[in-house]
């Protein structure tokens, strides 16, 4: 009887030592991580009118907050509840869904994330209808995509032939891209709408 007395107090203390040291996180980044339709390594198709059908792969990669964040010593409360998500295609479209720490009150910031294009590619925010859903939409765009424009070497296809331009990601109500464009040396424009 003493025994399971002492082990009940034991378990006890434990789970409030436990609970002292843990900080629960507002958690945002679940809601649109809910909106990507996709599991990683998911094909998906783009369809041109002239070229035809090409697949895609989605890489998915969820960012998730633990149930209980732990502090370590070097952290202040200002720099926990943190995550990222990831949602890469292999067209070169690079989304990342970020939940910021308890500095930026948890705040989402949704944004393509090839930094090396940060300081020559633009965007815009617009509703587009997609399969007769409107969507709210973040336009990913060179603004000149001219043969020996900078889009030439940071956005080369794998037979340096065509750039790609022009990304529509949807984000709400769901995260996914809708459109993209190939640029071709002589300046031919193809543009690929997702299939579904």
């Amino acid at each position: 009887m003493k025994t399971n007395k002492l082990l009940l107090i034991i378990c006890i203390i434990c789970f409030y030592s436990c609970k002292e040291n843990c900080i629960e996180c507002t958690d945002n980044i679940s809601a649109e991580n809910k909106k990507i339709p996709y599991q990683n390594k998911e094909l998906v198709a783009f369809k041109n009118d002239t070229l035809g059908v090409v697949f895609d792969t989605v890489y998915v990669n969820l960012g998730f907050l633990p149930d209980c964040y732990k502090k370590e010593s070097y952290q202040t409360y200002e720099d926990l509840c943190g995550m990222s998500t990831f949602f890469k295609y292999s067209n070169k479209g690079f989304l990342t869904i970020d939940q910021g720490s308890n500095q930026f009150f948890n705040e989402i910031w949704i944004y393509f994330s090839d930094y090396s294009l940060f300081n020559i590619m633009q965007s815009d925010t617009l509703e587009m209808t997609f399969n007769n859903k409107l969507f709210h939409v973040n336009h990913y765009f060179f603004p000149t995509d001219t043969l020996g424009s900078p889009i030439w070497t940071h956005s080369l296809s794998k037979d340096s032939t065509f750039v790609y331009n022009d990304y529509y990601f949807a984000i709400n109500p769901e995260i996914k891209l809708l459109q993209y464009t190939t640029v071709y040396r002589d300046g031919t424009r193809r543009v690929w709408r997702l299939q579904e």
